[in-house]
């Protein structure tokens, strides 16, 4: 807290540098069915949809300027691209009545993609390692809360519903990993480390221990290997065999315990040519 009170009074660019976002604009944080909003696209015709939760988000700031043809965003906050799989909280503002909705908005989106014949490659982007456990968040299929240990065989015929109602319509699909974590805000490491106070939990480097991130975000490589559609690793460019960075030439690459921020977008995007990526998976 004394961290945040510092920066807050006395290094206000800190905070910029761990700037989010909602990509291309804040309607495109969708809470009712998809609309194909003015907002949300960078041209009349876009050739490539940004479908998912805020880790789909966090890709437009790094797409956006790079990636040919235009981008759509297909949004929604804590609704990953499921067609009968979704996460609640018992209380606050996350509840049944928003996962249903969250099942409705994603429906909608491949109804709109299907129909958009401009639309040519998806791209699939989600918190997929919060699918694979049990705790504060509840997960959801159908009617019932499965046990954990059935989680990961679910996330998989899951996306499976959803990338082969892509594919029947004749879109490509590109599914984006999320971005290295052990569940700390290393953002927060970062910022202290500037402030010249310590951090408690983390490594002085803050640098993510790699065993620790494994554990959090759990198998999803494995589980996504066998779906026949390009898997972009985020843990791939980040990760060594001990540590994942959360820094990049002095940017700092993320917002909070898990998201990119708008700079490490940008700098992660460029790194890796998300936009080549996406295009090689069209051809």
């Amino acid at each position: 807290i004394a961290g945040y009170t510092k920066s807050n009074a006395e290094r206000p660019e800190l905070l910029v540098l761990k700037a989010g976002g909602f990509g291309l604009d804040a309607a495109c944080d969708y809470r009712e069915t998809f609309q194909p909003l003015a907002e949300c696209k960078t041209s009349p015709e876009p050739a490539v949809l940004i479908f998912g939760d805020s880790y789909a988000m966090q890709l437009v700031p790094g797409l956006v300027e790079t990636l040919s043809g235009g981008l759509q965003q297909a949004t929604r906050s804590a609704c990953a691209p499921f067609l009968d799989l979704f996460r609640m909280r018992v209380a606050g503002q996350y509840t049944l009545e928003q996962g249903l909705k969250c099942l409705e908005f994603n429906r909608s989106v491949i109804e709109y993609a299907s129909d958009a014949p401009f639309i040519k490659t998806v791209v699939l982007s989600g918190d997929w390692g919060g699918y694979l456990k049990q705790d504060h968040w509840r997960i959801i299929h159908g009617q019932d809360e499965p046990n954990e240990a059935d989680l990961p065989a679910l996330v998989h015929n899951s996306i499976t519903k959803t990338i082969r109602s892509l594919q029947a319509a004749g879109k490509n699909v590109v599914i984006f990993g999320a971005a290295p974590s052990d569940g700390k805000d290393y953002s927060d490491c970062l910022e202290r480390r500037v402030l010249g106070l310590i951090s408690l939990g983390v490594p002085e480097t803050c640098e993510i221990p790699r065993a620790e991130q494994d554990a959090f975000r759990g198998p999803i490589q494995e589980i996504f290997a066998s779906l026949g559609v390009p898997f972009i690793s985020l843990e791939d460019a980040l990760c060594t065999s001990t540590k994942c960075a959360t820094t990049m030439d002095d940017v700092w690459l993320y917002r909070d315990d898990g998201h990119l921020s708008v700079a490490g977008s940008r700098k992660l995007s460029a790194a890796m040519d998300w936009a080549s990526l996406i295009s090689k998976s069209a051809r």
